[in-house]
């Protein structure tokens, strides 16, 4: 079959799910599977495809036409203009959450301005797109990670070693337990934790629900568990002057907020919207 029938065919097949882009994801992944870039599909559609890839590929599409996450397909996601290494078991990154790292990275410049080295604590790794990101590009940074999960932690390695930083590191560490791993004070903690409610879960959109790591989505019985322990621990190891950004979901600003607040330790508060305009998520000012 050629790469025109085959894209095609793939079309056919997705197109059939809710919430995809059936000429992209074809094309994504046919380009994965015969290893070259996706403008080589675009630009090579009569040029034929040996048997064994086709095969490989018509697999892939069937696992996608059956909601199995684009991302865990390909192996790949791009976060931050950067292509991170995701696989089963850590969370595909999300554009919304580019929104917060930008802002973090503009407050290297202007909040921080004058600080040689900026320590930044990213609490729940996941994949490491938010520290890796926040490591490639504040260059005066610092970067310590933490995540419970030993998977993780040894794919944001993987991302760390693909991006060539000297200026992160990771561990397995569990945010309820003391946090033997984390050293010293810093200048930004960050956190995307699990958010969800715990009875919510299994009414996610499927392929999240099913596919995605629960621990990862399974914010307790509130879905705040994660934010009231951060915020309890984070006098424990923030500098004088520094920063607290969380991402949360979509109805959770008033209750975050309220957690902040109930402590007295920020000042000032700044929220950070999505994509949709959406407050999805608040950078607390420590003075």
């Amino acid at each position: 079959m050629t790469i025109r029938e085959l894209i095609k065919r793939g079309m056919e097949t997705i197109q059939k799910r809710e919430y995809n882009n059936p000429y992209l994801e074809a094309n994504l992944i046919l380009s994965d599977v015969l290893e070259v870039k996706k403008v080589y599909v675009m630009t090579h559609l009569d040029e034929d495809v040996p048997a064994p890839k086709v095969e490989q590929y018509l697999k892939r599409i069937d696992l996608r036409n059956q909601g199995y996450p684009l991302a865990y397909i390909i192996k790949r996601q791009e976060f931050m203009g950067l292509d991170f290494y995701v696989t089963q078991g850590v969370l595909v990154p999300r554009p919304d959450t580019e929104n917060i790292v930008e802002r973090l990275v503009d407050l290297s410049n202007s909040y921080f301005r004058g600080v040689n080295n900026i320590r930044v604590l990213d609490i729940g790794s996941g994949s490491g797109a938010i520290g890796c990101s926040l490591a490639y590009y504040i260059k005066n940074c610092e970067v310590e990670a933490f995540d419970v999960s030993l998977r993780a932690v040894r794919v944001c390695r993987i991302n760390q070693k693909k991006l060539g930083l000297h200026n992160y590191t990771v561990s397995q560490q569990d945010v309820f337990q003391p946090w033997e791993k984390v050293r010293g004070k810093y200048h930004i903690v960050v956190s995307n934790p699990p958010y969800i409610p715990r009875k919510h879960i299994d009414h996610l959109q499927w392929e999240v629900s099913i596919h995605e790591p629960r621990l990862a989505l399974d914010g307790g019985v509130t879905g705040l568990d994660y934010y009231e322990r951060i915020i309890q621990t984070y006098s424990e190891v923030a500098t004088e002057k520094s920063v607290l950004a969380f991402e949360f979901g979509w109805d959770q600003k008033n209750k975050v907020m309220a957690l902040m607040e109930k402590e007295g330790q920020f000042e000032e508060y700044e929220q950070i919207k999505d994509l949709q305009g959406l407050d999805r998520g608040v950078i607390g000012y420590r003075r």
